[in-house]
């Protein structure tokens, strides 16, 4: 577990600790992208800081808000986190969130580092994710380029979902990658890049 004394989750604290770093380092405008949890933050940011983002690249994300009830599979997760067994929630994800055609190496290191995970770091995480207000406003914010990118057996975030969020950017370009899931940038890094 580690020691440290966590705000109220939210993904406020991403976006003001990224806008914080890039200020650091003389930043003012980026191209600002996000995989999962990261497009989410990445969007958000964009809410809050339009200014700052010349373009958007969100990856495997949905941006939208969350379904709320007691049916969110997020609920689950943060009941195994409480009990100090975050790993179980995510312990699948190297089988269940990658393509069926990921390389046994993708798996084994994505099942290495999820074994890894903070119950408390997760459950944080899970319930700024489970709360999040929707940020699709973001892709209509930015001025410049929007690209919209899912592996093609991402069961999380479907074509659907990209396609709604290209219907309040109408230029958003949305790229899938074959043979990837929701890991892309594990899957298959260079099409990606």
């Amino acid at each position: 577990q580690l020691d440290y004394e966590y705000p109220e989750p939210s993904l406020g604290v991403y976006v003001d600790a990224l806008r914080s770093c890039l200020r650091a380092r003389g930043a003012d405008r980026v191209v600002l992208g996000g995989l999962s949890m990261g497009g989410a933050v990445a969007a958000a940011f964009t809410l809050r800081h339009p200014d700052m983002v010349a373009g958007l690249v969100l990856m495997d994300t949905n941006i939208a808000a969350d379904p709320q009830g007691e049916d969110n599979p997020r609920n689950r997760a943060i009941a195994l986190c409480d009990e100090g067994r975050g790993n179980e929630a995510v312990a699948a994800w190297s089988t269940t969130m990658v393509s069926p055609l990921a390389s046994q190496g993708v798996r084994d290191a994505l099942a290495a580092q999820l074994s890894r995970v903070d119950s408390v770091a997760l459950g944080w995480i899970q319930r700024a994710m489970r709360d999040r207000e929707d940020a699709t406003g973001a892709v209509s914010a930015v001025e410049g380029p929007v690209l919209l990118v899912r592996g093609s057996d991402d069961p999380t975030c479907k074509p659907q979902t990209l396609s709604a969020l290209q219907e309040e950017r109408p230029t958003a370009r949305i790229v899938e990658i074959p043979a990837a899931g929701h890991f892309v940038a594990n899957e298959r890094p260079r099409e990606l890049a």
